[in-house]
């Protein structure tokens, strides 16, 4: 018998799930270097000894699986089981389990449910292998969970003190600016596990190791080793040098055997990293890419999001790097399989998931969206059953939040600057990655590239979304730090132990604080390039004090134009860029260098201190101001102001009970928290607090900014359950009605005159009347009357995307309407409905108007063809006053889709951009309408006016630069007419001159807070552990203290006993046994010294010991401070 048919019997008789197709074996089988490789009478020959060789039923090669395409030789290219289809039924990690029946079982701890058993109707075989791949990964998963031995040989492999090491191997300073707690120790994990693996292009020959070998085919496990490693597919290959086969390369998914040998590519790798992640402690998923490729997400608490993890590429949080990093074209479903449920996040590794092309890919997978929904609905619920209720509730509302997060990504259309990964795949041979299609080669163009939006070029500015904060200021004393090399991003510039620096990474930073208001952080903006930094610094009133750290890139050009001479313009004594306002500003040097600056505008006192990044003490410097109550005149008062739907970064305890007990906290309404608040004795050690139905009343520290808003819908909650935060501003920041009452928030002022509408085009578009909510018809002159812009939105009930977009465009238009109830925002709804009933139907869940169906056959057509719509959904936005079109449908969605992830200040942000594209008639009009309310404007707006000339000069105050040669004239001249001789006078005005020009740098006086200072220098951080734990001591009573303590040591030991356990790491600072600890003043400050983060989510504020933590370090530490308790 020659040597193929030898080894094609032998191949047969190897055990199988699933038998041989026969119409596949000559391109999946058969070697492709044999001379019988396309012999008809072999594949008749093989047909035959199947039917009479092997127990496979005869029905089933009546129905053959679909022939896959697939070329011979190129096996080796693919990470998956490429053979999956037609030999195994596995995928790349995790076996298929079949009964006796054949029927496909998904077990999940003691649960198991078959195919023919989830009760979806219409399920095709394209279905049914899509659930396979899913059970597939579901026991890879669970594998993890099984083992706790082998967690615990995982976690003695890790090591564990050089990646906590900040200089070790795995750490990058540089990169890894941005990060801390979990996410940095994730970072270095990563890289450590990809120095830990072995990646197998193809396994050396095992006689005579020879490197260079042929892959040859796919085989079942054979022997023991294979079978007990759980090696679902075999690749075997031929050695040239040997002239036989017989090297093998098991695809192992037994986590215990790749611990073993920890070598395979991205199946292997991905799911023993995940195992050591579980190992750590950290909520863990597998992420399975049906375009073959899988990686892990692991849930990071203080992001309150899951993070992408690639073990294979060393590489966290770059969601892009497959789509756009790696180039993949096959992209389709990304699956994300944990061990209680499971969830499609594809949209949040594409930009093109609503493109008909990526729609089509995932249609080879599945009939249907409906049908991929009820599946993962169906496996959930399986999943979840087994599952205390608490638990099913807390993954049900955690589904639900990750869900309205993923419906936001589906609607973009490409990737932003900040996201974008610009490298191509790192792992495998570039042979085997070219082959694939992933390294980074973008043969068929990116279309992201080419993507401009005039808008990107506007975005040199970026801010907190609430940008002023009062920190607590103890003692009176003022501390303001810059540091050249922080170790987060925010760190950068720290007042009152605030971090308060945007810190993204190649622009400046700028923090501006209130001079009378001592301490009050004012403004926290960031700026790309020096133009827009000297531009904001122009405008900051006089006198406040202005702290900056960081670099841009256009710095080189700057100082190439200024030693060209192309910018002679410039201030010559501050180089091209002029900052001759900051006192002490030391000029170009740190243009290119990068600046470290803390001084005041319109003044030079005696601390002001400007260097370079490098030039700066390694630990930074460090200012110390006391009190300047005596230079101000009257009493300055603060007041708190309400901040709906927000949340501050984290709390610092709650209000004790002594003051409002806890159950009548959570009773309490939102005006009895208020004044139990202000009842607080110390309540000037804190910034405010933060509340919302239900909850206890928090109180917020220096940490808790900046501040996040949070939007209702992306939450799925209702507006009353989210969290309102309340805080002490200076008074001209305060609204009138938040010094007067309880009532969240200001009014916006609008103009009082009419928008001069362009009714004739209007009417000619889309006729004489449109419809409101109720059916209500309303003539086009009252439905769109005072409305700015004008927006066709062209849609249909029956459009699967449409449903997506529309209730973001509807969260879009109420908040604008609340914030712009005139001179907004008006939506014309443009139906692409079959009938009347589908069209009344989609319309009830608009809240703008809509042309009347029966006027539809008489516009619609008309306006397609003006406005170029050549699908749906379409949104085209028009200017009022003109009917010319202001943003385009090309550009319109991704607009609102990025506007709506951004929040209430994205879209606020858009809807100004958008304003500002219409024509210069309209604005000229508008303008000259404005001022002829300019009186009535003045007294309707009150506050506002005060609260924006308090933050911004509406005057360029740019100093004129010092005129020596006009001061000495005019000096002169005042010298002669007093009778001096001329030639007297003259040398006189010189010396009076050049003594000003020294007592006076960049014409700067010294201002008041010169002499003030009280510690100048390098910054030293001080023992905060030690300040922490004796306002513990010092502000509670014995009993509280010890509890306090008590409480943190036991979950400490808890995680000690079991440190894989994420439930034994994280607890809610709500939860009763953690209330002995939010309730004791400072306790949550002990708790961060000693290494627990705290952090707040959408629901709740959470505290954490991290994956890194010294656990018997931590338990040591505090049996030290229960000892040493002494009142």
């Amino acid at each position: 018998m020659p040597n193929i048919q030898r080894e094609v019997l032998q191949l047969i008789r190897a055990p199988t799930t699933t038998p041989p197709n026969p119409s596949t074996l000559k391109s999946t089988i058969i070697p492709y270097h044999s001379p019988l490789s396309f012999n008809p009478s072999l594949i008749r020959w093989l047909c035959l000894f199947l039917v009479f060789n092997t127990t496979t039923p005869l029905s089933s090669l009546a129905h053959p699986q679909p022939k896959t395409q697939l070329q011979p030789h190129k096996h080796q290219y693919l990470d998956s089981a490429v053979i999956t289809e037609t030999h195994t039924g596995a995928s790349d990690v995790g076996a298929t389990d079949t009964n006796s029946t054949g029927q496909t079982l998904f077990e999940c701890n003691t649960t198991a449910i078959a195919i023919e058993k989830m009760s979806i109707p219409g399920l095709n075989e394209d279905d049914k292998k899509f659930i396979d791949r899913i059970q597939s990964s579901i026991q890879t998963v669970m594998a993890w969970e099984k083992d706790i031995e082998l967690i615990k040989a995982c976690r003695e492999e890790i090591p564990w003190e050089t990646l906590a090491d900040p200089n070790g191997p795995y750490s990058d300073p540089v990169n890894d600016n941005n990060l801390q707690g979990n996410l940095l120790f994730l970072q270095r994990l990563c890289r450590w596990f990809k120095s830990y693996m072995t990646w197998v292009n193809a396994p050396p020959c095992q006689v005579c190791r020879h490197e260079e070998l042929e892959f040859q085919v796919v085989r079942g496990p054979e022997t023991d080793e294979e079978k007990q490693g759980g090696a679902k597919r075999v690749e075997v290959y031929y050695c040239p040098r040997c002239d036989a086969n017989t090297t093998t390369f098991p695809r192992y998914n037994s986590p215990k055997k790749l611990l073993e040998t920890r070598k395979g590519r991205c199946g292997e790798y991905s799911n023993l990293f995940g195992l050591f992640c579980r190992s750590t402690g950290l909520e863990t998923r597998l992420v399975l890419d049906l375009s073959d490729h899988l990686w892990t997400e692991v849930y990071i608490g203080d992001q309150d999001s899951w993070v992408m993890a690639d073990g294979c590429e060393g590489v966290i949080a770059e969601p892009s790097m497959y789509e756009h990093g790696w180039g993949k074209k096959e992209l389709c479903y990304m699956i994300a399989i944990a061990q209680d449920h499971i969830l499609d996040v594809t949209p949040r590794y594409t930009r093109a998931f609503l493109s008909e092309e990526f729609q089509n890919r995932r249609r080879t997978h599945t009939s249907s969206e409906g049908i991929s929904r009820q599946i993962f609905q169906h496996l959930n619920q399986t999943m979840l059953q087994s599952l205390p209720k608490f638990r099913q509730k807390a993954l049900e509302l955690q589904n639900q939040l990750e869900q309205a997060e993923l419906q936001l990504l589906q609607q973009a259309t490409r990737w932003t600057e900040q996201e974008i990964y610009g490298r191509g795949r790192i792992s495998g041979s570039l042979e085997w990655k070219t082959a694939r299609h992933e390294d980074g080669t973008k043969a068929n163009g990116d279309t992201n590239a080419d993507y401009h939006s005039d808008d990107d070029d506007k975005e040199h500015v970026a801010g907190f979304q609430i940008q002023s904060f009062y920190p607590p200021i103890l003692d009176e004393k003022l501390s303001l730090v810059v540091k050249p090399n922080p170790r987060n991003r925010h760190d950068a510039i720290v007042v009152a132990n605030t971090p308060c620096a945007i810190g993204e990474e190649e622009t400046i930073s700028v923090v501006v604080v209130d001079e009378s208001y001592l301490g009050c952080i004012l403004q926290s903006r960031s700026f790309r390039n020096w133009e827009d930094t000297q531009e904001f610094v122009n405008h900051i009133p006089p006198r406040r004090i202005v702290l900056c750290h960081g670099k841009c890139p256009n710095a080189s050009r700057l100082q190439d134009s200024k030693e060209s001479g192309t910018d002679e313009s410039r201030n010559d004594s501050c180089g091209p860029i002029d900052m001759t306002r900051l006192g002490g500003w030391k000029g170009t040097n740190v243009l290119d260098g990068g600046v470290v600056y803390v001084g005041q505008v319109d003044a030079q006192p005696d601390w002001s201190f400007c260097t370079t990044i490098d030039e700066c003490p390694k630990g930074g410097h460090e200012v110390v101001l006391q009190s300047i109550k005596d230079l101000n005149e009257g009493e300055l008062k603060s007041f708190l102001k309400s901040e709906s739907k927000t949340a501050p970064r984290r709390v610092s305890g709650r209000l004790p009970d002594s003051t409002m007990p806890l159950k009548t906290q959570l009773m309490a309404s939102a005006e009895q928290k208020k004044m139990a608040f202000e009842s607080f004795p110390l309540r000037n050690r804190y910034s405010g607090y933060t509340t919302k139905p239900n909850a206890p009343v928090y109180l917020l520290g220096s940490k808790a900014y900046p501040f996040q808003r949070l939007s209702p819908r992306s939450i799925d909650m209702s507006s009353d359950d989210v969290w309102s935060t309340f805080h002490y501003l200076p008074s001209p920041l305060v609204p009138k009605s938040d010094k007067e009452s309880t009532d969240s928030g200001a009014t916006v002022t609008l103009p009082s005159f009419d928008v001069p509408l362009d009714l004739n085009f209007f009417q000619s578009s889309v006729g004489t009347q449109l419809l409101a909510s109720g059916n209500t018809r309303l003539m086009i002159s009252d439905a769109l009357q005072n409305s700015q812009l004008i927006a066709f939105y062209f849609s249909a009930h029956w459009c699967g995307p449409c449903r997506s977009f529309t209730p973001m465009l509807a969260e879009m238009y109420e908040h604008l309407k609340e914030m712009r109830p005139t001179h907004g925002l008006e939506i014309v709804f443009v139906s692409s409905d079959r009938d009347p009933n589908s069209f009344q139907h989609y319309f009830s869940t608009m809240p703008w108007k809509a042309i009347p169906f029966d006027t539809l056959p008489f516009v619609k057509q008309s306006l397609n063809a003006t406005y170029g719509v050549q699908g749906i959904p379409s949104l085209v936005v028009l200017d009022a006053v003109s009917g010319r079109v202001v943003v385009s449908p090309n550009e319109s969605r991704q607009a609102v889709a990025t506007a709506c992830q951004r929040g209430e200040e994205g879209i606020e942000r858009m809807m100004d951009s958008w304003l500002e594209r219409v024509p210069p008639e309209t604005t000229e009009l508008l303008s000259m309408l404005q001022l002829s309310c300019e009186e009535d404007m003045v007294d309707k707006r009150g506050d506002n006016v005060e609260s924006t000339e308090y933050l911004v000069s509406a005057e360029n105050l740019k100093p004129k630069p010092f005129d020596a040669a006009s001061r000495i004239k005019e000096t002169f001249e005042t010298y002669t007419a007093e009778g001096m001789d001329p030639t007297q006078a003259a040398a006189k005005a010189i010396g009076v001159v050049s003594e000003e020009q020294k007592t006076m740098a960049n014409g700067l006086d010294s201002g008041p807070l010169y002499g003030r200072a009280i510690q100048i220098g390098p910054h030293s951080p001080g023992n905060k552990f030690d300040q922490a734990f004796s306002t513990l001591c010092h502000q509670n009573s014995q009993s509280v203290a010890t509890e306090a303590l008590s409480t943190a040591l036991k979950y400490v030991r808890n995680a000690a006993k079991e440190p894989w356990t994420p439930k034994f790491r994280t607890f809610k600072l709500s939860n009763k046994i953690a209330d002995s600890i939010t309730r004791a003043e400072g306790a949550i400050d002990v708790l961060e010294g000693l290494g627990f983060d705290i952090f707040g989510t959408k629901q709740d504020f959470k505290a954490t010991i991290p994956a890194a933590a010294d656990l018997e370090a931590m338990e040591n530490k505090l049996k030290d401070l229960l000892n040493s308790l002494d009142f």
